[in-house]
């Protein structure tokens, strides 16, 4: 009777270790790792798991603020129609304590886009708050 207590309890134990380890409680230097490999492989998903729950938006003079869910929709429309070739990183810095910015070049088939991120710590973890895209 112990042992199948201690079994379930156990059991339940680790299904709310691995539900908290696959929640992204994100390092900085995680995130700008990640950010590479996300638009260069239009990673939608994955961008939102990073995201605020309210994200600033602009795409070229369109500016809005979307929910994660809403933001996947408008990010996967974006990458159909501008579909990556190469991303690169041309400056980052943290001008105020808890917020950080990101610069980078998004090359496309047919053009190229800078992206503006606004980066800012949130309960312990860091989110994008701000994504800018603007053609060059």
């Amino acid at each position: 009777m112990v042992t199948s207590w201690l079994h379930k309890f156990i059991i339940a134990y680790s299904m709310i270790i691995g539900l908290l380890v696959a929640i992204p409680a994100v390092s900085q230097d995680r995130l700008l790792s990640q950010l590479k490999p996300i638009f260069e492989e239009s990673k939608v998903a994955l961008l939102s798991q990073y995201c605020n729950d309210l994200v600033e938006l602009s795409i070229d003079s369109d500016k809005y603020s979307y929910s994660k869910r809403q933001l996947e929709f408008i990010l996967k429309k974006f990458f159909n129609e501008y579909p990556p070739k190469k991303f690169d990183i041309i400056h980052e810095g943290i001008p105020k304590e808890g917020i950080q910015y990101l610069i980078a070049n998004y090359t496309y088939t047919k053009g190229r886009y800078r992206i503006y991120l606004l980066i800012k710590q949130l309960d312990g973890r860091y989110v994008i708050d701000v994504i800018n895209f603007a053609k060059s």
